[in-house]
């Protein structure tokens, strides 16, 4: 009976051994349980300051020139008069494009360069003696800003190829003023029906608007002073533009 009891006893005690273990080990370290340690980080989470993304390379800056500043059109055509004339208005009208004023001024120069302002019409020796160079100067400043389409040496170019010559033909100047819209259906057109613009034809511009000839305010007139300024006597060969 003694053994019995001794191993018993003995046998009770690593139980109660065993038990107050786990007691103790619950009551320290069974409350607060410490994640275990890993040298491998979660997936999706990243430690530290997270790398930057790469850098776009920057678009290289690309610059417009800037356009060289061009002359004005008159602006390398000189005034040249062998009168003492101030071209200076029939410059700046051309330039503004007010073609309407800039015919008429070109016909108060031609009164001035003949010294017939106060007349207010040209004679037929007064067209005669007309200075080249400044019909030359007022030939460029139409040319240069019409682009081409308007001036004394237009008008003579087309006056030319119909069959113009220094010698007055009606006939030919009826087909001239067809090409430049100075006649409409056979009928001469008056001033006051002048397109003043530059949509209107080659050599529509200047219209010479004075009397003159001996031949009084008729159309005749008209022409013959046209003809005589810009189609024959005075734009020939010993007066180039």
């Amino acid at each position: 009976m003694s053994n019995d009891g001794g191993g018993f006893r003995w046998f009770s005690g690593i139980i109660a051994t065993i038990i107050s273990g786990v007691v103790v080990y619950y009551l320290t370290e069974g409350r607060n349980p410490q994640p275990p340690q890993s040298n491998s980080e979660p997936l999706g989470i990243s430690q530290g300051t997270p790398p930057s993304p790469p850098t776009k390379p920057t678009p290289p800056v690309t610059r417009t020139p800037r356009p060289t500043p061009q002359p004005s059109p008159s602006s390398e055509i000189a005034l040249v008069s062998s009168r003492g004339i101030n071209y200076t208005k029939l410059r700046d009208l051309l330039a503004q494009g007010k073609w309407k004023e800039a015919d008429q001024e070109t016909t108060d120069l031609l009164l001035r360069v003949s010294n017939r302002q106060k007349e207010g019409w040209l004679r037929e020796e007064d067209v005669k003696n007309l200075s080249c160079e400044d019909l030359r100067t007022m030939d460029k400043l139409w040319v240069a800003h019409s682009q081409g389409k308007f001036g004394f040496s237009v008008q003579r170019e087309i006056y030319q190829s119909l069959g113009g010559t220094s010698e007055y033909n009606n006939d030919v100047y009826r087909k001239f003023g067809d090409r430049v819209g100075w006649r409409v259906k056979d009928v001469e057109r008056y001033y006051s029906d002048v397109t003043f613009d530059q949509k209107a034809q080659s050599g529509h511009l200047p219209r010479v608007e004075r009397c003159g000839g001996g031949l009084g305010c008729s159309r005749r007139g008209r022409r013959v002073l046209w003809w005589r300024v810009a189609g024959g006597d005075v734009l020939s060969s010993e007066c180039p533009l």
